[in-house]
C-alpha cells in the first residue's frame, strides 16, 4: 500500500510539473496513471479535470469533478465547474459559481480573475473595476492586473486613468511589449504624441514582430505630418505582412 501511494504521489507531482509548463496531454497521462494506484483520490481528480478543461474534454472533466465532489465541493472544485461553463459559453452560470467561491474565500485570485474576465466580456465595467481593485489590494505589485485595469479604463475612454495603469505595469515589469503598446495608445488619445511614439518604439524594441505597434506608430507619424517616417514604418509593416 505504501509503495502504491509513493508511485501515485510521484506521478501526481509529475503531472503538476507538466501542468505548470502547459503540457496538458502529458499532464493528463500522468494523472491518469496516478489514479491507477490510488483510485478516486480527490486531489488527482481535481487536477485531472483542470487539464481536461484545457484540452476541451469537458464531459470527462465534469465526470471527474463529480467523483471528486463525493466528500464535498471545495473552492477549487467549484472553480473547475465554473471553467467548464465558461468553455460552454454559459457565462452567467460560471459567474455565479465563481461568486460562490468568493463568498467562501474572498481573496481567491483564480475566482477573482475569472469573474473579471466575464464582467469585462459582458461590458460590465463597474463590476470589472471593483473586482480589479480587490485583486490589487491583495497583490498590488502584479503588472498584468494593472494592465488589465488599464484596458477597462481604456474601453470606457478614461484615457488618463488608463495611462496611469499602463505606466504602473511598465514600472513593475518593463520587459513586456504589450504594456508599452497600450501606454502608447492611451498617450495617443491624450495628444501626448512624443511620449506615445516613444512607447511604440519601446514595444517594437521588445518585440520586433509586433504588427500593431508598427501600424500605430506609422499612423501617429502620419498624423503629426512626419510623412517619410510614416512611409518607412509602413514599408516595415508590408515586409512583415506582404498580403
Amino acid at each position: 500500500m505504501t509503495d502504491d501511494f509513493e508511485r501515485a504521489k510521484n506521478l501526481f507531482l509529475k503531472g503538476n510539473l507538466f501542468l505548470e509548463e502547459s503540457k496538458f496531454v502529458e499532464a493528463e497521462d500522468a494523472y491518469l496513471e496516478s489514479l491507477k494506484w490510488v483510485p478516486n483520490r480527490a486531489s488527482i481528480l481535481i487536477n485531472l479535470s483542470k487539464v481536461q478543461i484545457y484540452l476541451n474534454k469537458l464531459d470527462e472533466a465534469q465526470i471527474n469533478l463529480d467523483k471528486a465532489s463525493v466528500s464535498g465541493k471545495t473552492p477549487q472544485i467549484i472553480i473547475n465547474y465554473g471553467l467548464i461553463e465558461v468553455k460552454r459559453f454559459n457565462y452567467s452560470l460560471a459567474f455565479k459559481l465563481f461568486h460562490e467561491v468568493l463568498l467562501q474565500d474572498p481573496n481567491n485570485l483564480e475566482a477573482l480573475f475569472e469573474s473579471i474576465g466575464i464582467a469585462h466580456r459582458d461590458k460590465d465595467y463597474e463590476t470589472a473595476l471593483h473586482l480589479l481593485d480587490r485583486v490589487l489590494k491583495i497583490i498590488p505589485a502584479d503588472a498584468k492586473f494593472w494592465n488589465l485595469r488599464g484596458n477597462v479604463f481604456y474601453e470606457i475612454k478614461k484615457f488618463e486613468e488608463a495611462e496611469k495603469c499602463y505606466d504602473q505595469s511598465i514600472a513593475l515589469e518593463n520587459s513586456v511589449a504589450e504594456y508599452y503598446y497600450n501606454s502608447g495608445n492611451a498617450k495617443r488619445n491624450l495628444d501626448k504624441y512624443d511620449e506615445a511614439l516613444q512607447n511604440f518604439n519601446e514595444a517594437i524594441k521588445r518585440n520586433n514582430n509586433f504588427f500593431d505597434a508598427f501600424l500605430n506608430k506609422a499612423n501617429l507619424l502620419y498624423h503629426i505630418k512626419k510623412y517619410q517616417d510614416a512611409i518607412d514604418t509602413l514599408n516595415e509593416v508590408i515586409e512583415m505582412k506582404p498580403d
